[in-house]
């Protein structure tokens, strides 16, 4: 009888758990949504942030789905935000995962092309010189009677409970942001999606370059702890960190990194820390290692925490305080710098 009990308890903390992610995500969709971010109308390169972000990929795609890429040589620079980019990427991907399932295909591709067509997402005709970053699924597929509504905010072709339905809208408005386009085309054998930006006319490729390859080829040397009690996000870090050379650590409680820390004080060269977890605060976490070891430099992300902002950090003797999201350029510029003044 007590094992039936542990299997219901377990199977309701498991739906617990999954709402709880759900709601999670939908905050963080609508925070993107709603964000008012200061466009950059500069020139960027966008095959780097494509590669990227393919890497970064396999933290959130499972194994039996196969990533394909081509990107064209020479592509020329866009007008648009290469940390929204990114954004877009990762949506289409994650929305061609759960189209997919536990095994299937996503291909993904940039080249060059000229369009006279009419857009999707918008449904204004449009024509010129466009960089084409194409995503393409042999998932479920959209129903096309439903196609057009795929745009709306909130709307999911998902099952109940099994979407947030806020991806595409926040694809629709980052694109429309710098003046680009969407066409999209599927079947019941899958789906394809071409995202166009328009080519920079007259633009200055040093600029570019500078702006979006620094934080990708920056080399991290270094033995980082990462805490925090979301898996997910302990993977996502992890392997965007070690991408870069450096060593990582994880765990998902407090108390055994700070244990860990302590005891291995002459090993560990920093720590990026995450302010609302269970049983020890982030903030707490800090505390308690900074009175045995002072200087020692640590990283707080944080969305919000009536327990600890950006002053109260400095003078606890936090080295750098992060308001989540953290975007990924910054979280790598801040950890070469802390990591290169030791």
């Amino acid at each position: 009888m007590s094992t039936i009990k542990d299997t219901k308890v377990i199977e309701y903390l498991d739906n617990i758990y999954t709402a709880g992610q759900r709601a999670k995500d939908l905050v963080a969709q609508m925070s993107l949504f709603s964000r008012t971010h200061k466009h950059q109308e500069e020139p960027i390169s966008l095959a780097p942030i494509v590669k990227e972000s393919i890497k970064l990929l396999s933290s959130i795609i499972p194994s039996g789905i196969k990533i394909s890429s081509f990107i064209d040589n020479d592509i020329p620079d866009v007008i648009a935000d290469p940390i929204q980019a990114q954004q877009i990427l990762i949506n289409l991907c994650v929305n061609s995962r759960d189209a997919i399932g536990d095994l299937g295909s996503i291909s993904i591709s940039l080249q060059t092309t000229y369009q006279s067509t009419k857009c999707d997402a918008c449904h204004e005709s449009f024509h010129g010189d466009f960089v084409n970053l194409t995503i393409e699924d042999n998932g479920s597929g959209i129903d096309p009677l439903i196609l057009p509504k795929i745009f709306d905010p909130f709307f999911t072709t998902k099952e109940v409970g099994k979407g947030t339905g806020m991806g595409m809208s926040v694809v629709h408005g980052i694109v429309h942001s710098c003046h680009g386009h969407i066409l999209i085309r599927s079947s019941y054998n899958g789906t394809k999606i071409n995202i166009l930006f328009p080519v920079a006319e007259n633009t200055k490729k040093s600029v570019a370059v500078t702006k979006t390859s620094s934080p990708e080829n920056l080399t991290i040397k270094g033995n980082i702890i990462i805490v925090d009690d979301e898996e997910l996000i302990i993977n996502f870090t992890k392997e965007l960190l070690s991408l870069h050379g450096a060593t990582v650590t994880t765990f998902n409680r407090g108390g055994d990194a700070l244990n860990y820390i302590l005891t291995h004080r002459d090993e560990v060269d920093l720590l990026i820390t995450d302010m609302t977890m269970p049983e020890m605060s982030g903030g707490t976490l800090s505390e308690n290692i900074l009175k045995e070891i002072p200087e020692f430099p640590i990283i707080l992300c944080s969305g919000y925490s009536a327990e600890m902002d950006k002053e109260m950090s400095k003078a606890t003797g936090i080295r750098k305080y992060l308001i989540k999201p953290v975007e990924t350029s910054e979280l790598l510029e801040v950890v070469s710098e802390i990591l290169d003044s030791k």
